[in-house]
């Protein structure tokens, strides 16, 4: 499976975070890992899974591609979207809290 789709990287998600180290093993993980990084977050659904992934990298070191952290960029600006319409960021959050 060299190009996973969303749904099927994040069903594999959990077992392929368990440790299998062979081979085949670690290109699915990099492969699924990078689809739900990709992923453009448009549901709860997406920003959990994305999350997990996010989660189990910091518990491993972030990517040297920096693909965590426009996953996290892409989190933040999806919750700012339902939290306040499109172009409300966390930066814009904290200036409002600071009234």
């Amino acid at each position: 499976m060299p190009h996973p789709t969303f749904e099927e990287a994040a069903r594999h998600w959990p077992r392929l975070n368990g440790g299998d180290e062979s081979a085949h093993q670690d290109e699915l993980y990099q492969a699924c890992e990078e689809v739900i990084l990709r992923r453009e977050i448009s549901s709860p659904e997406d920003a959990l899974i994305v999350c997990q992934v996010l989660l189990d990298n910091l518990k491993s070191g972030e990517r040297s591609d920096g693909l965590d952290v426009q996953a996290l960029a892409s989190l933040r600006n999806w919750l700012g979207h339902i939290a306040g319409g499109p172009g409300l960021t966390g930066r814009a959050l904290f200036r409002g809290a600071a009234r």
